[in-house]
């Protein structure tokens, strides 16, 4: 959260000058206590319908994740410029990545010259050439925004879609709900839409449904914004360790007071990840660590490879480790 804020307010959406709980701009936070258990799409929309009674002028919900580290104010910048234009069904943030950093791991797209997403792909195995530009592609940071409208047209289908406990995730972002918006958005007829649906998702929505979600989105379109800017995924162990690992050393960009709460919460001899330091020494107290990534309460093996890439600590780590 506290990187989360810095880069929003870097982006000119938050006024963090008052500290972290006198915000000073327009942010809400809101409880889902639900137990809706169907993957972060079903988590997502049940959240919106949470503040739909209370918040009835909002147009829209930026949506950031809790298992990646970015530094992206240009990009956040740009999607909500996008957004508030009222042209935007979904604006998606994408890092430029190598296709290999892709290719079973990230969901990958593809834009036209107005920045409209024309084709998407979910963690491919294998990555098609007119997925790669310029050496790169376009991979899905699971960092977007999503207008009232594109929600209002979700609920519109709500009882033709998967129920939240038919499987694992059955109403992920990526897998069901892009897909979705992406056929009523570039469609016009509305048997290019079922079609577009029944192939993508597997879902048989009757056409006159179509038509009636379609209608709520208007000429809204799908849109990413591309960006160099700083971003890792953190969502396994290998790549939290990874992530922390640059951090510590400097390579990943963050302010001193972020990278000294990163070294006080981390053992890098070990690979130990906590989140504070009062919580890095109960741990440390308790078990005996060697070369593992700690998720209280169990241990998991961080794999040979990424902890070889480290085992000679990089002069930053080296010195704090020696000053401490």
């Amino acid at each position: 959260m506290e990187t989360t804020f810095i880069s929003l307010h870097k982006a000119g959406l938050l006024d963090c000058s008052k500290g972290n709980l006198g915000i000073g701009k327009n942010i809400k936070f809101y409880l889902n206590d639900s137990n809706v258990n169907g993957g972060n799409g079903g988590f997502t929309v049940d959240m919106y319908d949470t503040m739909k009674p209370e918040d009835k002028e909002r147009k829209s919900l930026l949506i950031l994740p809790n298992d990646a580290m970015s530094r992206i104010p240009e990009a956040l910048k740009q999607a909500t410029e996008k957004m508030n234009s009222g042209k935007a069904a979904m604006v998606m943030i994408a890092k430029e990545v190598a296709p290999e950093t892709a290719r079973g791991s990230l969901g990958i797209m593809q834009i036209n010259e107005n920045g409209e997403i024309q084709a998407f792909a979910e963690k491919p195995k294998k990555i098609k050439d007119e997925y790669v530009v310029n050496g790169n592609c376009l991979a899905n940071t699971f960092q977007f925004a999503v207008s009232k409208e594109a929600f209002e047209a979700l609920d519109t289908l709500e009882e033709f879609l998967p129920g939240n406990d038919t499987g694992k995730e059955p109403r992920d972002w990526s897998k069901t709900f892009t897909p979705i918006l992406m056929a009523l958005t570039q469609n016009d007829d509305t048997d290019e839409m079922y079609d577009q649906i029944k192939s993508s998702v597997g879902l048989k929505i009757p056409e006159s449904k179509l038509a009636e979600a379609k209608a709520i989105l208007g000429d809204q379109k799908i849109y990413a914004i591309g960006t160099s800017e700083p971003w890792a995924d953190c969502g396994t162990l290998n790549a939290l360790y990874h992530t922390t690992m640059e951090i510590a050393s400097g390579a990943f960009p963050l302010e001193d007071f972020e990278r000294k709460h990163v070294l006080d919460s981390v053992n890098t001899k070990t690979g130990l990840v906590a989140s504070s330091p009062e919580q890095k020494e109960e741990i440390e107290d308790k078990y005996d660590i060697k070369g593992q990534v700690m998720v209280v309460p169990k241990a998991k093996v961080v794999s040979d490879k990424i902890v070889d890439k480290y085992a000679e600590v990089p002069g930053a780590i080296k010195r704090y480790s020696e000053a401490h």
